[in-house]
């Protein structure tokens, strides 16, 4: 599975160092040639191929046209990047312009390359373009949390508040957005999905314990690669609070947990002033 060329291997012992397992690679002294000995516990993470300063590694168990040069180059400076990451905004207004297939399929491509724990890949992407559905959807969901609205009256809130205080001071904060929204839906707007052209759901298997930041990492990749193909996003946290109603429109298997919602389309604003946030709460632990 894995091959080491031994004419262009530096012999620098990086494979050993980069290995997420510690152990595929066995050198027997410094200036040898290392050996993928244990190749059984290969994660398929790559970080041997793309560590190799010679191209002497070769995997079969993988795209090996996948492994491009990196231009260093091309990376923005600190202050780039923080202007790039500061001017992001959750979009909640959208033009009335779909999202081209090619470039969906684009950000899907650069989800999946995301990191994810012991290199799972645990991720499934469905996506949903018919503005008829995304609206059909969001009233599904509006009638949901107008109804539980109504039915988190003061007896039930407070016997939620005995088991459960935060729960209810979340509720409570909640209420009020639940109800509007069902008002909004019924004059003929889109308070849940905004009209987006597009709503792409992120889930992985309901055993994995640790699908939760695989989905995240690929849903931060998306964003930020939208971002900077002049696209917006938004997740949907109502989406998000009824899985159910969610996984029934989109035809969601059963194995699989809707672990983020969120809505993809172009910006009908543009934001010209990065905003202000509170401060980091840092809490130097041991210092």
């Amino acid at each position: 599975m894995i091959k080491i060329d031994g004419d262009k291997c530096k012999r620098d012992g990086l494979c050993l160092k980069a290995c997420c397992e510690n152990h595929v690679f066995v050198q027997d002294a410094p200036g040898e040639i290392p050996r993928p000995e244990n190749q059984g516990d290969c994660s398929l993470c790559g970080h041997c191929v793309a560590v190799c300063p010679g191209d002497a590694i070769t995997h079969s168990g993988m795209n090996m046209a996948e492994f491009k040069p990196v231009d260093l180059s091309a990376f923005p400076t600190p202050e780039a990047a923080e202007n790039f990451l500061f001017s992001m905004r959750s979009v909640r207004q959208y033009k009335k312009k779909a999202v081209s297939r090619e470039d969906i399929d684009r950000l899907l491509a650069a989800g999946a390359k995301a990191a994810s724990e012991h290199n799972s890949q645990d991720r499934r992407f469905f996506v949903l373009t018919d503005a008829a559905k995304i609206h059909e959807l969001s009233g599904k969901l509006t009638a949901h949390y107008g109804m539980l609205a109504k039915t988190l009256r003061p007896p039930v809130m407070s016997a939620i508040g005995v088991f459960a205080p935060g729960m209810k001071d979340y509720l409570e904060g909640s209420l009020p957005d639940m109800k509007r929204k069902a008002v909004e839906f019924g004059q003929e707007t889109d308070p849940i999905f905004h009209s987006a052209p597009c709503l792409i759901v992120i889930t992985s298997k309901k055993a994995n314990m640790l699908g939760k930041d695989t989905a995240l990492t690929a849903q931060e990749t998306i964003r930020f690669l939208a971002h900077a193909m002049g696209l917006g996003t938004c997740v949907s946290g109502y989406a998000i609070g009824a899985p159910s109603i969610v996984s029934k429109a989109l035809k969601i298997p059963r194995g699989q947990k809707i672990q983020t919602v969120f809505t993809l389309g172009y910006p009908a604003l543009k934001y010209r002033k990065t905003v202000d946030r509170k401060p980091p709460q840092i809490d130097r632990a041991g210092n």
